[in-house]
């Protein structure tokens, strides 16, 4: 066991704890480690639990009482192990109200309340993961990597819940996820053909590649540094009026790497430092790289 909220360490499975937020995952371990312990059938109730034998009943016949009392004494053994096992697999806010022994007598009533308890509670989570999910935006992260990797993050979760959202239906968030300006219309209709023939899981990380190269190629033109955020709620005017005021600029010709005329480069030279045109179109680039015999 890893910490009150870490992950359970059962003989040679290890998984996290239940919480809240969980269930569906974790019931799902759980049933995999008691069916290899042996022990599934004390859970589900396919299995009858003995009444301890009473005394009188060794008067009766001594050899029937003493094979009845060690199988008793054996499922017992059995049934606290698996109440344990259980009970460890839980944050400890969870599992201190299942040691009541009165009330907690068996794995199978464990079993049952956690699953009337925490089953709606995931399924009440998932919900609201899935509204996250259709909501999320490239303005509200400032970043391209921030903005996937929350996307990757929501859909972790979700599969913790038990639902698994497939890499086309995070393909379509991400594109739905940003701005609607009609430079990146154009970059999402170019980009959508040039991942139609991909298997799912390789156009996600493609789209993911091509959007942190378009978001490079951005911060360069507006001399942007690599943690400022370039898409916000409150940029967003500016972004569309920096976009009317630069009629000549390109965005198709940007996405397939076509070069623009100097004319409508707005940012910094990384050979001599002024702005105005790119290091490719410097002349005094060209004409230090003359005078050393290049």
């Amino acid at each position: 066991m890893n910490g009150q909220d870490g992950s359970s360490s059962l003989v040679g499975m290890s998984f996290v704890k239940l919480n809240v937020t969980n269930y569906r995952l974790w019931a799902m371990r759980m049933t995999d480690y008691l069916q290899r312990e042996g022990l599934w059938n004390l859970v589900n109730g396919r299995e009858q639990v003995l009444e301890k034998p009473e005394q009188k009943e060794k008067e009766k016949d001594v050899k029937e009482y003493e094979k009845y009392l060690e199988k008793y004494e054996k499922q017992e053994l059995r049934m606290q192990k698996a109440c344990g096992t259980r009970r460890m697999a839980m944050t400890d806010a969870i599992a201190i109200r299942y040691y009541d022994e009165q009330d907690w007598t068996t794995a199978s009533s464990i079993w049952l309340d956690a699953h009337a308890s925490y089953q709606t509670s995931t399924n009440y989570d998932s919900n609201h993961l899935q509204q996250k999910l259709y909501k999320s935006t490239l303005e509200e992260s400032g970043t391209v990597l921030k903005f996937i990797n929350h996307i990757q993050e929501l859909r972790d979760k979700l599969v913790m819940g038990g639902q698994s959202p497939s890499y086309a239906h995070l393909i379509f968030h991400t594109l739905e996820g940003l701005p609607k300006t009609p430079e990146l219309k154009t970059w999402v209709m170019v980009t959508k053909a040039a991942l139609l023939d991909q298997n799912s899981l390789t156009a996600f990380k493609e789209l993911k590649e091509l959007l942190l190269a378009y978001e490079a190629e951005l911060r360069r033109e507006r001399s942007l540094l690599p943690d400022q955020a370039l898409y916000t709620k409150g940029k967003r005017s500016n972004l569309r009026r920096q976009e009317s005021a630069s009629p000549t600029t390109s965005s198709t010709s940007r996405i397939r790497g076509k070069s623009q005329s100097p004319n409508s480069f707005s940012g910094i030279c990384h050979g001599c430092g002024k702005k105005g045109h790119k290091k490719a179109e410097c002349w005094q680039d060209r004409n230090n790289t003359t005078a050393s015999g290049g």
